[in-house]
């Protein structure tokens, strides 16, 4: 015989899969349509398709609905950061780090990386090897002050120590 909780949790995962696959119906374009526009982008490196990308997420609705997927996260942070640099006149702007997303990604992710184990290991060596990374990939203070904002837990600590490295 089978008990109540086995029936109520298949009853949950045909519901999660049943919204999942209506959140594709609905989502699963448009989340394909910001991937080829981040990497149009990325790949030309010039304004118009820079632009493109921008305009697309000035759909509120389309960037709440899709803001919890990871790929979409990454062009969001990407953007933000495009916008610092670009405010500051930066030259060498994130779009210049990489021909495609997944380049953008993991770069982004080492860079966490590297503050987190700067953060919590408390390593010069740590410290150090975030500089070099910064340097040797030519990131722009305003990505780095970005990431610290996203990644770091003592936003404050991790600024201390670069400025004294910086």
């Amino acid at each position: 015989m089978i008990d109540e909780q086995m029936i109520q949790t298949e009853e949950y995962i045909l519901q999660e899969e049943k919204e999942r696959l209506l959140w594709e119906e609905q989502y699963g374009e448009k989340k394909d349509r910001a991937i080829e526009l981040a990497n149009n982008a990325l790949l030309r490196k010039d304004q118009a398709h820079i632009k493109e990308l921008e305009d697309y997420f000035k759909d509120e609705n389309m960037v709440k609905a899709l803001s919890e997927e990871s790929d979409i996260a990454f062009i969001m942070v990407m953007l933000d950061i495009y916008s610092a640099e670009k405010n500051a006149e930066i030259e060498n702007v994130i779009f210049n780090w990489g021909d495609n997303l997944d380049q953008i990604i993991r770069i982004i992710r080492q860079i966490k990386f590297l503050l987190w184990e700067m953060e919590f290991l408390r390593s010069n060596d740590a410290a150090e090897g975030l500089v070099c990374f910064l340097q040797e990939k030519n990131i722009s203070m305003q990505a780095l002050e970005y990431i610290i904002f996203i990644s770091s837990y003592d936003k404050a600590k991790v600024v201390g120590v670069l400025e004294k490295i910086l």
